[in-house]
């Protein structure tokens, strides 16, 4: 029986071989949430091969990390430092606890969309993190970390990319990466902007 299972594989892997025209083979696996340090398998079935799907970038801000954390934790008011959020409301509490919902605008270029948050942790002066996406299946994880420095507070800001959104999943691995450094690229310009918004 085992020598069978190995031969149906050997034939798998030629077919997908031969259709692959040199591409890398990938087999089905079990699902499982994305790793982006190997395979990663996308809710739709997507498979990728390894990606960086996930980014923290810190800046020192001259504030304590309770003002800044009552800053960052009002998403309300993302629009005024994100180069691709425009604002949005809460649907459900304020963000003062976990389960609270907001909805954000978003926009790049002429595209324009919305999508719903979900607070997943609220520690005042510690953290504040949201998912986003189906609240029971999100595709992505935000955090904003503080720790209290002389100078004032380190503000680690963190994405990662829990699973492909719908309008990922047939995208080539370039497209992909590509909004990932898109991420990577607007977390840096919104540090920069709460930096400069706080401080003055």
């Amino acid at each position: 029986a085992k020598r069978k299972r190995h031969l149906r594989r050997a034939a798998l892997e030629d077919s997908l071989q031969r259709r692959g025209a040199g591409r890398p083979i990938l087999l089905p696996v079990v699902h499982k949430p994305i790793d982006a340090g190997g395979l990663e398998l996308g809710r739709y079935g997507q498979y990728r091969s390894s990606m960086s799907w996930e980014h923290a970038k810190t800046v020192e801000i001259a504030a304590t990390p309770i003002d800044v954390y009552n800053i960052v934790s009002s998403l309300e008011r993302m629009g005024e430092w994100s180069p691709e959020n425009t604002g949005g409301s809460w649907i459900l509490g304020n963000g003062t606890n976990v389960g609270d919902r907001f909805e954000g605008n978003n926009a790049i270029g002429d595209r324009t969309w919305s999508a719903v948050a979900e607070v997943v942790r609220c520690d005042p002066g510690s953290a504040f993190c949201f998912t986003v996406g189906a609240l029971d299946n999100p595709v992505a994880e935000w955090g904003y970390h503080l720790e209290a420095t002389d100078q004032g507070t380190r503000v680690t800001e963190t994405w990662k990319m829990t699973q492909l959104p719908p309008s990922l999943v047939d995208a080539p691995e370039e497209r992909v990466q590509g909004r990932a450094d898109m991420v990577a690229d607007g977390m840096v310009t919104t540090l920069a902007n709460l930096k400069a918004s706080i401080e003055g």
